[in-house]
């Protein structure tokens, strides 16, 4: 079994730091559009958070998935045992 190598760890988690930088900053446009509903309910406010959510939200789950994913891979790179058995054998950066 191949030893792990952690030389390609922190670039895959630098990729899913930015995909939760870019969560949080969708996020915070999508509060600019619950701010004004939550201030004043009126049916144009409505309307315009219900417009900002939809076109939002396929880029939430997107970068939630990959960020995901990105982390879920490096643990289970993390997780495979060595043929010796031996926890040591593992290749630290």
């Amino acid at each position: 079994m191949e030893k792990f190598d952690t030389s390609n760890c922190g670039y895959e988690l630098h990729k899913a730091s930015g995909c939760l930088n870019a969560l949080k900053d969708e996020l915070d446009t999508l509060y600019q559009s619950v701010f004004p509903f939550n201030k004043k309910s009126t049916p144009e406010n409505a309307l315009l958070l219900a417009m900002e959510t939809t076109r939002q939200w396929e880029t939430l789950i997107s970068l939630v998935k990959t960020a995901n994913d990105i982390v879920e891979e490096q643990i289970d790179d993390l997780d495979i045992v060595p043929e010796s058995g031996d926890h040591n054998d593992i290749k630290h950066a």
